[in-house]
């Protein structure tokens, strides 16, 4: 089956018309491959309303999704991202961790890593990095200015590098879900569904891997 675009100003029922129609899919067949609304994370809990409201069957083949909540689904299924995950607040304790211990090689970062609020930052820094698909390796090759951001770029490899160091002792970044999801896509479950994208104004890179 090919793409539709479902095209229109906003308020002239794009939205009810995909949600109608997966409706009227589910109830004509039950039991058949599963019909997915992908949508933002905000949007979900109000989605899954708007469908149970059009009488969907008790046993029901329609999901509503968001790319995390599908990435976590098809994992689950496929048995990948079984690694304990690095919650936000654990992430931050960790890299608090990281910081104080290579404090004395950081050249930009040195003065600011002792305040409280440096690991939040460098957590959103992170996950930033990661939606945008920019690795580890992809920083390392950017090439030298001369400037400020030079030492910015080293003490981000430097915290960045042990960071991932201790992932690999056997724990999972929610942050790279999305990644783990783009290498599943060939997994049952999607080569079944369909899929209605709904509500999204762009996509990060990350997600366009998908």
């Amino acid at each position: 089956m090919g793409v539709s675009f479902i095209v229109g100003r906003a308020g002239t029922g794009k939205t009810h018309y995909c949600i109608t129609s997966i409706a009227q899919r589910a109830k004509e067949d039950p039991m058949g491959p599963p019909l997915v609304m992908l949508v933002p994370d905000q949007a979900t809990f109000q989605v899954e309303r708007q469908l149970l409201a059009c009488g969907l069957p008790c046993f029901s083949r329609v999901r509503v999704f968001s790319f995390r909540r599908l990435a976590s689904h098809i994992l689950f299924l496929e048995g990948g991202g079984i690694n304990p995950p690095v919650e936000e607040l654990g992430k931050q304790m960790l890299l608090r961790r990281i910081v104080n211990q290579r404090l004395p090689e950081l050249k930009a970062f040195q003065r600011v890593g002792r305040y409280p609020g440096f690991a939040k930052y460098l957590a959103g820094l992170l996950t930033e990095l990661c939606n945008w698909d920019i690795s580890l390796e992809d920083l390392k090759q950017l090439p030298a200015a001369g400037t400020y951001l030079d030492q910015k770029l080293h003490d981000v490899v430097l915290l960045y590098e042990d960071y991932l160091k201790y992932l690999e002792q056997g724990y999972f970044d929610p942050d790279t879900a999305l990644d783990l999801l783009a290498e599943a896509c060939s997994a049952s479950f999607v080569r079944q569904a369909e899929f209605w994208l709904d509500g999204f104004s762009g996509f990060t890179p990350q997600e366009y891997k998908v």
